[in-house]
C-alpha cells in the first residue's frame, strides 16, 4: 500500500464526514463498504480509520463499530 492511497483515503473520508453524507454520531459503513466505496484494500481503509482516529474525527468501540 502506498502512502499516497492511504492519504487519499483518509482525505476522501474526511470530506464526506464534513459534508454530511455520515450523519452525526451515526456508524461509519464496515471496512469492505469503505473500500469499495473508496476503491481501495481493505487494509488502506483500517489505516485511515486509524488516522481518523487519532485526530479525534472518530471513535472505535470494538465489536460494536466505528462512529463519527
Amino acid at each position: 500500500m502506498s502512502v499516497s492511497k492511504c492519504k487519499d483515503a483518509v482525505d476522501s473520508l474526511v470530506a464526506a464526514i464534513r459534508s454530511g453524507a455520515f450523519a452525526k454520531e451515526n456508524r461509519l459503513p464496515g471496512e469492505y463498504a469503505l473500500a469499495a466505496r473508496l476503491g481501495v484494500a481493505r487494509e488502506t481503509v483500517r489505516k485511515a480509520v486509524a488516522e481518523l482516529i487519532s485526530r479525534g474525527l472518530v471513535e472505535r468501540k470494538r465489536g460494536v463499530g466505528t462512529f463519527l
